[in-house]
C-alpha cells in the first residue's frame, strides 16, 4: 500500500508495502521503530526483534539499509534503536518474550502513523460486565391446619389412694452405764513442815592489794677511770755542722701542765752549710738566747 492509496480498515503485516523516502526522511528511527511494534500489537504477533526489523527495513528501506548493500537490512542499527526507545521509557519487555509499547510509545506511534496517511483500528472498548441478575425462588405459602375445637372433658371419678399405715417408731434404747463407784479414801493427818529460815550468807570483800610502784633499780655511779699524765719525751735534734742540739727542758712548772713541743722540720743540709743560722734556745729561766 502507498500513501497515495487509501488505506484498509484493518492494516496487516503483509498488506503494507514501501514507503517513499520522503515521506519518512523527517521522521526519526526510534519513531518509525515504534511504530513497526504497534503494528505487530494490531496484528497479535509477538513483537520480537527479528519481526521489527524485518518490517522496518521493508516499509522504510532507506533508513535500515546497509550503506554498501542496499538489499541487505542493518539489524544492528535497529537493535540500537530499540534499545534507545527502551532508556527512554517508551517501551518494556525482552528480545526473547517480545517488547509492548508503553502509554508515551503509544502516542508517538500514532503521531507517526497519523503522518503516513495509515489509518489503525479503533481500540476495542471494554464493555463493563452486566451485572447478573439472579431469580429469586417463589416463596411457598405454608398451610396452617385448623385448630379443631377442644371437646369438653367429662370429669373423671379421681380413684381414693389406700390409706397409709403409720408405722409406730420404736423407742431408743438407752444404754445403762454402770457408775464407778469411787472408795472414800481417807486422808491421813499430815504434819505441817516447819521451814527454817536460811541465815543471810555474808559476803565477804576481797581487798585487792594496792599496786606498788615500779622502782627503777639505782645505777651505779660510775668511777672515772684515773687519767695517765703522759709525759712527751725530749727528742734531740742532731743538726750536722754548726748546729747544735738544742735542749729543751722537761721539767714541770707548778700549775701548769706541760705543753707538747713541736719537733722543727729540718732544714735542708744545703741551706745550713752556706749559711750561718741562728738558733733560738730557751732556757731555764725562759728567756730566749741567740747564738750565731
Amino acid at each position: 500500500m502507498s500513501p497515495e492509496t487509501p488505506a484498509e480498515t484493518n492494516p496487516a503485516k503483509k498488506s503494507l508495502s514501501e514507503f517513499k523516502a520522503e515521506a519518512y526522511a523527517n521522521i526519526p528511527q526510534v519513531d518509525l521503530v515504534l511504530l513497526a511494534i504497534l503494528l505487530l500489537q494490531n496484528d497479535e504477533l509477538p513483537a520480537t526483534t527479528e519481526e521489527i526489523v524485518s518490517i522496518c527495513f521493508r516499509l522504510f528501506p532507506q533508513s535500515f539499509a546497509l550503506k554498501n548493500y542496499f538489499y541487505w537490512p542493518d539489524s544492528a542499527l535497529a537493535a540500537r534503536r530499540l534499545q534507545d526507545a527502551k532508556e527512554r521509557g517508551l517501551v518494556k519487555g525482552t528480545s526473547a518474550e517480545g517488547y509492548a509499547l508503553k502509554v508515551k510509545g503509544k502516542q508517538i506511534a500514532r503521531r507517526t502513523a497519523k503522518a503516513l496517511g495509515i489509518e489503525l483500528p479503533k481500540p476495542k472498548k471494554v464493555e463493563a460486565p452486566q451485572p447478573v441478575k439472579v431469580e429469586a425462588e417463589p416463596v411457598k405459602e405454608e398451610v396452617v391446619p385448623a385448630k379443631a375445637e377442644p371437646q369438653p372433658k367429662t370429669p373423671a371419678e379421681k380413684k381414693k389412694a389406700p390409706a397409709k399405715k403409720k408405722v409406730k417408731r420404736a423407742a431408743p434404747v438407752k444404754k445403762q452405764v454402770k457408775k464407778s463407784v469411787r472408795k472414800k479414801e481417807t486422808r491421813k493427818e499430815v504434819a505441817p513442815v516447819v521451814q527454817k529460815k536460811a541465815k543471810p550468807v555474808e559476803v565477804k570483800k576481797t581487798v585487792k592489794p594496792a599496786a606498788k610502784p615500779k622502782t627503777k633499780p639505782k645505777r651505779k655511779a660510775k668511777v672515772p677511770a684515773p687519767v695517765k699524765k703522759v709525759v712527751a719525751p725530749v727528742k734531740k735534734k742532731v743538726t750536722s755542722g754548726r748546729k747544735r742540739v738544742a735542749n729543751v727542758s722537761s721539767h714541770k712548772v707548778r700549775g701548769e701542765k706541760p705543753k707538747a713541743v713541736k719537733p722543727e722540720k729540718a732544714q735542708p743540709t744545703q741551706l745550713t752549710l752556706a749559711l750561718s743560722v741562728k738558733e733560738k734556745v730557751r732556757g731555764v729561766s725562759g728567756q730566749f738566747k741567740v747564738r750565731a
